[in-house]
């Protein structure tokens, strides 16, 4: 190498060398921040607040935000809306970000924003209060509403008071009426924003086209639920209208009362001769109605008739008959008409009851404890419960469609007539007062009437009965039971005895000897060719003529058959 070169080279280190010493050094980022505390106040639960802070870098070098965290019991309920990355600011710049406070529940909330950079973690103190959610609060007055009586043809107005005692809007979306007898009543249908602690009127108007209760619910729907508030009223007549009586035969019959239709129970219900009949008059009338046999299909106006006791409507073609306002009714004759239904529920006074010979399928007497006499036989009822009528004297219900009878209850009972139908057991032990028991032409194979001394009159015919016990029966005049399956049958403790019926059974033996053969009148013992002696009083000789005493050629009468 020459000198020339290594001069060069010498130089060229030396350049270098104060090139290098002379370049300024660049001060390290430096992190500030506008708050190093915040404080939310409060915020109402679920909303949520939003304050920004701004970072600076007051340093010479890039400052780098790598992360956003909160520590403390309360931590989750702070967010940070940053940069999903890191967040280069370069020197001289700022960066802004937000803090959200969104509280979950009431109460003071406090955690701790850690802002971790690349020179250092920076802590920034944050609080909040959650506030309760603003809501409306419904109340209103009155809370219920009994219109009282109000007359047919007129009408009877209310407003209610809705108010709004909560600290938000109370909207009011619709108003409807339902219930039994929504139709009796109208009311404005409000679409209405309350503020807090204002109020607004809601009308309701009572305005009854028929007479009785009338009850409906008046349904109020908003932003906070669905309210219902309870109504009710009372329709009453005009006393000077004219009762609306459709069927002319009816209302002949009506007029003819105390003219051609007479009695100690029957007056005149027209009282004025107009020729009509006014609700006054109606309501006035506390005898009987007969209006038996008068080719009547419409019974519509016997609703005025609220003090009415007796009512005679038998043999008509009445389908339907509403009695549910003839509360006092103690006797009522509707039998022999094309009824398929009869609501009796309402008349709790009611002591007699005939409704044979219609087309019913049930029958409620629930109610009508009162009841004495209940005559329902012909019909369709296919179940019969008279659990409740404890005062029942008489029950008729033959020709019906029962596989069951419960009389246990009917402790009063003195006559059952239940034949002709399908009952496959009858337990008539309760029943001591019993007199008269016909239950032919069912399906019994058994009956045990041993705690019925008080019986007159048993007919228990057409039935599968193996054994009948008569010796506890001494007052029995008359015996029906043929057509059984009897092979033996003792009537001699049966000493009241006049009428024995037993032909056409399975009969071995056959006791008549109770002393007192001379009194029975008729005894039919035929049709049972296994039966060859018939036991009968010593030194009495049965009739000779077979109309009042028979029996099968092959049988004799004897006192000593045993």
């Amino acid at each position: 190498m020459n000198i020339k070169n290594i001069v060069y080279a010498l130089v060229a280190i030396l350049i270098l060398s104060c090139s290098k010493d002379d370049e300024p050094q660049l001060s390290p980022a430096k992190f500030s921040i506008n708050q190093t505390s915040i404080d939310f106040g409060e915020v109402e639960i679920p909303t949520s607040k939003e304050i920004k802070l701004t970072v600076t870098n007051s340093g010479e070098e890039d400052l780098i935000l790598k992360s956003y965290t909160f520590s403390g019991s309360n931590s989750a309920e702070f967010t940070v809306e940053a940069s999903e990355t890191e967040e280069i600011v370069l020197a001289g710049k700022t960066y802004e970000f937000s803090v959200v406070f969104k509280p979950t529940e009431e109460g003071d909330k406090t955690a701790v924003l850690t802002i971790n950079s690349n020179v250092g973690e920076h802590k920034v103190d944050v609080s909040g209060k959650g506030a309760p959610e603003p809501v409306a609060v419904f109340s209103i007055n009155p809370e219920s509403k009994d219109f009282g009586d109000v007359m047919l043809g007129n009408e009877a107005i209310l407003n209610f008071t809705i108010s709004n005692t909560g600290n938000a809007d109370l909207v009011i979306s619709e108003t409807t009426l339902g219930g039994t007898n929504a139709d009796a009543y109208t009311t404005t249908n409000n679409s209405v924003t309350i503020p807090q602690n204002g109020a607004t009127g809601v009308k309701v108007t009572f305005a009854p086209q028929t007479t009785g209760s009338k009850t409906a619910t008046l349904s109020i729907v908003t932003n906070v639920g669905t309210y219902t508030v309870n109504l009710e009223g009372n329709g009453i007549p005009n006393p000077n209208a004219i009762v609306n009586i459709p069927d002319a035969n009816f209302k002949a019959s009506l007029l003819a009362h105390g003219t051609t239709i007479t009695g100690d129970d029957f007056s005149k219900i027209d009282t004025n001769d107009d020729g009509e009949i006014q609700v006054k008059e109606a309501e006035a009338y506390y005898g009987s109605i007969n209006c038996h046999e008068r080719n009547i299909s419409d019974l519509t106006g016997i609703e005025a008739f609220v003090n009415l006791q007796i009512l005679y409507v038998g043999k008509n073609q009445l389908t339907s008959l509403d009695l549910s306002q003839n509360v006092a009714l103690t006797k009522l004759y509707c039998f022999e008409n094309q009824l398929t239904g009869l609501d009796i529920s309402q008349n709790v006074a009611l002591m007699i009851l005939g409704c044979y010979d219609n087309q019913l399928t049930s029958l409620d007497v629930s109610k009508n404890v009162a009841l004495i006499g209940l005559h329902c036989s012909n019909n369709q009822i296919t179940s019969l419960d008279v659990s409740q009528n404890v005062a029942l004297t008489e029950l008729n219900c033959f020709e019906n469609q029962l596989t069951g009878l419960d009389v246990s209850k009917n402790v009063a009972l003195k006559g059952l007539y239940c034949s002709n139908n399908q009952i496959t057991s009858l337990d008539v032990s309760q029943n001591v007062a019993l007199t008269e028991l016909n239950c032919f032409e069912n399906q019994l194979t058994g009956l045990d009437i041993s705690q019925n001394d008080a019986l007159h009159f048993l007919g228990c015919s057409g039935n599968q009965i193996t054994s009948l016990d008569v010796s506890q029966n001494v007052a029995l005049t008359e015996l029906n039971c043929f057509e059984n399956q009897l092979t033996g049958l003792d009537v001699s403790k049966n000493v009241a005895l006049t009428r024995l019926y037993c032909f056409s059974n399975q009969l071995t033996s056959l006791n008549l000897a109770n002393g007192y053969n001379n009194k029975i009148t008729y005894m039919k013992a035929q049709d049972n060719i296994n039966l060859d002696c018939i036991q009968i009083d010593e030194g009495f000789t049965p009739p000779s003529n077979d109309y009042y005493w028979k029996k099968d050629d092959t049988a004799s009468y004897s006192n000593g058959c045993f």
